[in-house]
């Protein structure tokens, strides 16, 4: 599949509200079949969730082929949710990396730096990273655990009120199509074993995790947002204006991407899809989709 189009659409809906908005430009007058209509649908249900205890650990988890302008659109979000009332708080995890540190990087704040023996070990054991991946022959991850630091809960009425509702701050990730897959497998073991031995949210703290089975843990109920170019033309010439790729790796970068593509437009992959064709449009969009998926499950 090539898009040639992809119209800037968002499709939610509401449980609680037993409805749906819609947020669609559709620039130019392309026929119809050369148009990805991006209609994904974010199911919010409200039933008992705030009344647990142990509430379900819910990232934010945003993906987009190279060039697509995500890296900036995460920037602006960040900048404007740390200073409005309207839109819920995020902060980023302490990833996992292989690699040697380098100047200036600090244990425990820019990574965790480690073994490849212990990287190993901590993939074997599957209840520790949500996702990894080895990039030019270091292996990166985020644990459950800088999940579960990031995610942090306040009872305290006035930043309730002061919030607008929003008591929490949830963890976003800006990953990889692999890394969007090993979430999801990791969520699906969770729900399985959990779902075999119904024992949900018995971690107390951060450490405590480490010594329980997976099924024992809050769940991780992912929020997944795709960032995508109006067009594979587009995004060629994007990664052309950078002038930092030689034409191989401008190549193999672009067939990466387009198998991001592939996989980022396929129905059920995604809860909402952002189409960058204009930035200041995409920003609000992004914002609007994220309020929505957020504002209900608090």
């Amino acid at each position: 599949m090539t898009p040639l189009f992809l119209p800037a659409m968002i499709m939610l809906a509401s449980v609680r509200r037993c409805s749906a908005f819609i947020i669609e430009s559709c620039r130019g007058a392309l026929p119809s079949n050369d148009r990805i209509r991006c209609s994904h649908k974010v199911m919010m249900s409200v039933s008992s969730y705030a009344l647990r205890s142990n509430k379900p650990l819910r990232p934010l988890v945003v993906c987009g082929p190279s060039g697509v302008g995500k890296g900036t659109i995460i920037s602006r979000f960040m900048e404007e949710s740390a200073s409005s009332t309207n839109l819920p708080k995020f902060g980023f995890s302490v990833s996992h990396t292989t690699r040697k540190p380098r100047p200036g990087e600090v244990n425990g704040v820019h990574y965790h730096f480690v073994s490849r023996d212990f990287f190993d070990e901590k993939v074997a054991s599957g209840n520790f990273f949500i996702e990894y991946a080895e990039v030019h022959g270091n292996m990166y991850g985020t644990s459950y655990q800088a999940i579960f630091d990031v995610t942090r809960s306040s009872n305290n009425e006035s930043e309730i009120q002061r919030i607008g509702g929003f008591t929490e701050t949830h963890c976003l990730l800006d990953i990889d199509v692999e890394g969007v897959k090993n979430i999801k497998e990791f969520q699906i073991r969770q729900q399985t074993r959990m779902s075999a031995e119904p024992t949900l949210g018995k971690a107390k703290s951060t450490q405590q995790y480490l010594t329980q089975s997976i099924q024992e843990l809050p769940l991780l109920r992912a929020n997944f947002v795709f960032i995508a170019p109006p067009s594979i033309d587009t995004l060629r010439e994007r990664l052309e204006n950078r002038g930092t790729e030689t034409p191989e790796t401008l190549e193999r970068r672009f067939q990466n991407a387009k198998g991001e593509l592939d996989y980022g437009m396929e129905p059920g992959n995604f809860d909402a899809i952002i189409v960058n064709d204009n930035l200041e449009k995409a920003c609000i969009d992004f914002s609007t989709a994220v309020m929505e998926m957020y504002r209900f499950r608090e």
